[in-house]
């Protein structure tokens, strides 16, 4: 599990380095065992080790880049405080107030590249409030051991795009759609496509459309 250390390697950002340097009588934690990194890396959210680890020290970013191991699960629920974190470090960049689609659209990104990290190993997928059939799709292209996926009010994913990772993901036990659209079929095409399901939870608005009636909701 050991990450190489880079010698030339230096802190993205010097307002941290005097704190991690060695002072007599504390703790270099620019020096801690890659195990312990681990250990504490794996009880943050997400999108603090994306965007916040890589900040404080080089050994630091090479762990959250280089372990696999790490992002065995990618947990992008709790959209207000990651919103809060991504507009925090935009603004340090000089990047004003980004909000809507945009904002989807730099959650994303920042799951694929948590998706790439995993290196196939990915077996928890959590989001909340941004992502489509195309996320899903990427996804199942980097991992088929999937075990846990929810999606909580993930508009632009599509029944369709859900049964098509139900059959890419054979080893799936747990199934979770919170505010997600789907037809009356989709529990039925669910459970064909998943053998090892153990868990489905569906919280949803079904909405049947009949142009003869006008618009309606079921």
């Amino acid at each position: 599990m050991a990450t190489s250390q880079n010698p030339k390697c230096t802190n993205r950002n010097p307002e941290v380095q005097p704190q991690m340097e060695q002072v007599e009588g504390q703790r270099n934690w620019a020096e801690l065992n890659v195990d312990v990194l681990m250990v504490i890396f794996g009880k943050m959210r997400t999108i603090d080790v994306l965007m916040s680890v890589g900040s404080v020290c080089c050994s630091w970013r090479n762990v959250a880049k280089d372990e696999p191991e790490l992002w065995r699960r990618i947990d992008m629920i709790r959209r207000g405080e990651q919103t809060a974190l991504i507009q925090m470090n935009l603004t340090k960049l000089g990047i004003g107030q980004i909000s809507g689609k945009r904002m989807e659209l730099i959650k994303t990104n920042l799951t694929k590249i948590s998706i790439d990290r995993s290196r196939g190993k990915l077996e928890e997928f959590w989001i909340e409030y941004f992502g489509d059939d195309d996320l899903l799709q990427y996804l199942c292209d980097r991992t088929s051991v999937l075990k846990s996926l929810r999606l909580i009010g993930c508009f632009d994913v599509s029944d369709k795009g859900v049964v098509e990772t139900a059959r890419r993901q054979p080893l799936l036990e747990e199934l979770e759609l919170k505010y997600v659209y789907y037809s009356k079929e989709f529990p039925e095409l669910v459970g064909k496509a998943l053998p090892n399901l153990k868990q489905l939870k569906l919280n949803r608005i079904r909405i049947s459309w009949a142009p003869s009636k006008g618009e309606g909701v079921q």
